[in-house]
């Protein structure tokens, strides 16, 4: 059983695996259970597109990703890293096909989804390299004062004088 223990702006998931003696008493404490979905949001502009890929009972390994060969049972040490590290983004092996709907398939091994860490890039807009046609490198600007002030050059917008 898991449940979710808020510490102002912290979230840890903590496991059970005993009943307490006084059940009432640790639900006041700590709440009740609470069950991890892995849901698709969908459309950002669209409320109904999200959808659930793998339900609480269909969540069971874990890939550590291309270094390592094996699967293991997804422990509540992954689940809080993917909250804390991942902000709570995690990836769902999928078959090459997708079903009806046009919705990813997730791979089934011994009748569980293959979850592993996200390998969503946290880019750094600042380390972003631009070119343009010209190959000419162009860094964006820093800072929202040197959008407003138009302090910055673009090399593809340079203004050729007029006679």
């Amino acid at each position: 059983m898991y449940f979710l223990i808020r510490d102002k702006d912290e979230m840890t998931i903590s496991e059970l695996d005993n009943v307490p003696m006084n059940e009432e008493e640790y639900i006041q404490m700590y709440g009740y259970p609470v069950e991890p979905y892995i849901i698709h949001p969908g459309n950002p502009n669209v409320a109904s597109d999200g959808y659930v890929i793998s339900h609480p009972h269909k969540i069971g390994w874990f890939d550590e990703g291309e270094d390592s060969d094996e699967l293991y049972t997804i422990t509540v040490n992954e689940i809080n890293n993917i909250i804390d590290f991942y902000d709570s983004w995690v990836d769902v092996e999928v078959e090459e096909e997708l079903d009806s709907a046009g919705r990813p398939i997730p791979v089934t091994a011994q009748g569980y989804h293959i979850l592993s860490y996200s390998n969503l890039d946290d880019e750094d807009d600042d380390d972003n390299e631009y070119f343009f046609e010209d190959d000419e490198e162009y860094t964006p600007p820093s800072s929202n004062d040197e959008w407003e002030n138009n302090n910055f050059t673009n090399p593809s917008n340079r203004r050729h004088d007029q006679d």
